[in-house]
C-alpha cells in the first residue's frame, strides 16, 4: 500500500477571526485604502464622502471590505470582475468605496476595526450596499469565478431594496395600529437582520403600532441586539487572546486560550451562532498544540469543529465547518489504515497534503479567517 507523508494542516488566525463584530468605538467616516483598478474606477476613501454623492445623485452606495495577497478569494474578485470591463455598466450607477483589511488585528488602523465592527464584517471579501440615505440593506459575501453571476446577486439586492421602499410607500397609507406594522415590519424583512438597527425609525414606528408585541418584531429585535452584544463581547475575548498571546501560535498560548474559551462556552445564554464561533475557536486552536501527537490533534480540531456545526448548521460557518469535518474524518480514517504516515512537528506546520486543496483544508482557512461568517444573525 502506497503512503503518504503528512504534516498537520495548520490552522492559523486572522483578522476578526471567529468575530461577529469587533469592539472599537468611532464614527463612520474612517478612511479607506484608496486603489484603482485597470478599468479606472473611482473609488471613494471614506463613506462620509460617498454618501454625500449618494444624497446628491440617488444612487446605492458599494462599499467593498477586502483583503491582499492573504485573502485568495479577495483576489478572485479582483481579477474576475473588479478589475475588467465587465463591471462597467455596473459601476456606473453605484458610488464605490474600498477598504483595504490586511490580515493581523495590529497591523489595521483603529478606524477600519471600528467599520468592521460597526456592519459587522468578519468575511472577506464583503460588498455592503447602502441605499442613498446611506442606510445599508444588503451584502454581498465572497467572490464568484463567474463574474455574472456576482452582478446579478448585486442586480437582484437591489430589487430587493425596491421592494422594500414599495412596502415603507405602502405602510404610509395603511391605518395605524397593527396593521401598519404588519406593512411595516414586512419591508424590514427585506433588509438583512443586522442591518435593522440603521433604521430607527422604522422600529420605533413598529413597536408603537404593536404595543402588545403581537407580531413578535421587538422580540426578535431584542435577541439580534443581544447577538451583537454577545458577539461583541466574543471579540474582545479572542482579540485578548491574540494580543496576549501573540498570534496563539505556541502550545503554551494554545492551551490557555482554550481554557479561556471553554470557560467562556459554560454561559447558558449564548446564541447559537456565538457559541458556534467559540467552538470553532477552540478547534481551531487544538491545531497549535504540536506538544500532543498530530493523531490525537486531528481529532480534537474534528471534534470541536462538529460541535461548532452542530451549534448553528444553517450559517455559512456552519457550511464551511461541514467539509472541514469531512475531510479530517478522511485523513484520521487514512492515518488508522496506514495510507497516511505523519510526521511530528514541534511548531506551526503546513499541509503537504495536495488531496486537502479544495475540501476541507480550503475550509479550514475559511474557519480560520472568519469567513462565511456574516449570516450569523439568521441564524
Amino acid at each position: 500500500m502506497k503512503t503518504r507523508k503528512l504534516a498537520l494542516p495548520a490552522v492559523l488566525i486572522s483578522l476578526c477571526a471567529l468575530a461577529l463584530s469587533a469592539c472599537n468605538k468611532a464614527d463612520d467616516t474612517a478612511t479607506a485604502t484608496e486603489q484603482s483598478s485597470p478599468a479606472t474606477y473611482a473609488w471613494n476613501t471614506t463613506l462620509a464622502d460617498a454618501a454625500e454623492i449618494a444624497k446628491t445623485n440617488g444612487s446605492d452606495i458599494y462599499y467593498l471590505f477586502t483583503g491582499t495577497s492573504w485573502c485568495p478569494a479577495c483576489i478572485t474578485l479582483e481579477n474576475t470582475l473588479l478589475n475588467t470591463d465587465k463591471f462597467a455598466e455596473t459601476a456606473e450607477k453605484l458610488v464605490l468605496v474600498r477598504t483595504t483589511v490586511e490580515r493581523a488585528v495590529a497591523d489595521n488602523t483603529e478606524e477600519t476595526l471600528t467599520l468592521l465592527a460597526r456592519y459587522r464584517v468578519s468575511a472577506f471579501p464583503t460588498a455592503i450596499l447602502f441605499d442613498s440615505e446611506a442606510r445599508p440593506y444588503a451584502e454581498i459575501l465572497g467572490a464568484s469565478d463567474d463574474p455574472n453571476e456576482y452582478l446579478a446577486r448585486i442586480a437582484e439586492a437591489q430589487k430587493t431594496k425596491e421592494e422594500r421602499d414599495a412596502i415603507f410607500a405602502e405602510a404610509k397609507s395603511a391605518p395605524e395600529g397593527l396593521e401598519r406594522a404588519k406593512v411595516l415590519a414586512s419591508g424590514l424583512e427585506k433588509v438583512v437582520a443586522k442591518f435593522h438597527e440603521f433604521y430607527p425609525e422604522v422600529i420605533a414606528e413598529i413597536e408603537a403600532n404593536d404595543a402588545n408585541d403581537e407580531l413578535g418584531f421587538a422580540a426578535a429585535e431584542e435577541r439580534e441586539r443581544q447577538l451583537k452584544a454577545q458577539s461583541d463581547e466574543l471579540q474582545k475575548l479572542v482579540e485578548k487572546c491574540v494580543g496576549e498571546n501573540g498570534e496563539r501560535t505556541s502550545p503554551e498560548a494554545a492551551a490557555e486560550n482554550i481554557k479561556t474559551m471553554s470557560e467562556f462556552l459554560e454561559r447558558q445564554d449564548l446564541q447559537p451562532a456565538v457559541r458556534q464561533a467559540a467552538l470553532r475557536f477552540i478547534g481551531e486552536s487544538y491545531g497549535f498544540m504540536t506538544t500532543m501527537p498530530v493523531r490525537e490533534r486531528v481529532a480534537k480540531i474534528r471534534e470541536y469543529f462538529k460541535m461548532a456545526v452542530e451549534a448553528a448548521p444553517d450559517t455559512r460557518t456552519g457550511e464551511y465547518l461541514s467539509r472541514a469535518v469531512e475531510y479530517y474524518d478522511d485523513i484520521i480514517a487514512k492515518i488508522d489504515s496506514g495510507e497516511i504516515t505523519i510526521e511530528e512537528d514541534k511548531g506551526a506546520t503546513t499541509d503537504q497534503d495536495n488531496g486537502g486543496e479544495g475540501n476541507g483544508k480550503e475550509a479550514g482557512k475559511e474557519a480560520g479567517s472568519g469567513v462565511g461568517d456574516n449570516k450569523a444573525a439568521e441564524a
